[in-house]
């Protein structure tokens, strides 16, 4: 199976991303975003970037789950993007499971695109639904259910990649940053005043190059957290380098400075900060969402 170039927005970490959870299921399969797949062929996540889709049982009692593909309504669908064409584009390894309490389901999935030239530069959605099944013996049970989103473009010519071009997936800790009583109208070193920071883990046997940038939530497809407003502007957030390089299996960290005005709207507010990094070494590009939150003065 080829490889492709692969873009990923999850809440800070891909190897261990914040989990969607609903009724005792839990999946780190979150919004998936796969660029540049060729027509023709067919594409595995497990494969590419050890991304399979796995449900947890967090619930005390063994459950039936089924997993199917669920084609988005229209008014779920991202700006850009359509509903595929046709179901049996993707498909499992496996789709049906028995998962004893706090065990784990986990199925390949497969992405098979037709050969036709009309599909070339398209985007499209799709979700990944995963619900238990209620037992015969327990008819009146009721059913729970996740839904990933798994969007993909389709590229606009054919490409061909050499082999070895491909980096594995990284880390950026911690899950989540809060700052309280932050300064304004002042530059403020966040590792100085609070003793905080970002950090890049590199698995991959090649070091990486890694690009940083503050960014809206409308640019990282992201819903701000309940309580607090996106940033006015994400520019009040800046780092000491923009592009770092990370040896092979090692991490480096990455300092955050805030520079808010001092301004009656910008007084006792609760600022949602989007960064991304973006692994732009090899073939396979990752790019990672991290939230950082900012109580002002």
């Amino acid at each position: 199976m080829k490889k492709m170039i692969l873009i990923f927005f999850f809440v800070l970490g891909l190897i261990s991303p914040e989990h969607v959870k609903a009724g005792g299921l839990s999946t780190s399969f979150g919004d998936v975003f796969i660029e540049n797949l060729q027509i023709g062929e067919t594409y595995s996540t497990k494969e590419l970037i050890n991304l399979p889709l796995r449900v947890e049982n967090d619930s005390p009692y063994e459950m039936e789950l089924k997993v199917e593909v669920m084609l988005p309504a229209e008014g779920d669908l991202k700006e850009g993007f359509e509903a595929i064409p046709n179901p049996h584009w993707i498909s499992f390894e496996r789709s049906t499971f028995t998962i004893t309490s706090g065990g784990v389901a986990e199925t390949d999935v497969f992405i098979t695109i037709p050969k036709d030239e009309k599909l070339r530069g398209k985007q499209f959605q799709v979700y990944l639904h995963s619900y238990t099944v209620p037992k015969p013996e327990k008819p009146l049970q009721i059913s729970v259910g996740l839904a990933s989103r798994l969007l993909f473009s389709i590229a606009e010519k054919e490409e061909i990649r050499r082999k070895g071009d491909e980096v594995g997936v990284f880390q950026v800790l911690p899950d989540n940053l809060f700052l309280v009583d932050v300064a304004l109208g002042q530059k403020v070193d966040v590792w100085e005043r609070f003793g905080k920071y970002l950090q890049v883990y590199n698995p991959n046997s090649k070091e990486c190059r890694y690009e940083i940038e503050s960014i809206s939530a409308k640019e990282g497809d992201s819903i701000v957290r309940k309580g607090f407003e996106e940033t006015p502007d994400p520019k009040y957030l800046s780092f000491d380098n923009f592009t770092i390089k990370v040896p092979p299996k090692s991490s480096e960290r990455v300092l955050l400075y805030l520079t808010i005005p001092d301004k009656p709207e910008n007084r006792e507010k609760n600022f949602m900060f989007l960064v991304r990094v973006k692994q732009v070494t090899g073939a396979i590009r990752v790019a990672v969402n991290s939230r950082i939150y900012v109580m002002t003065e």
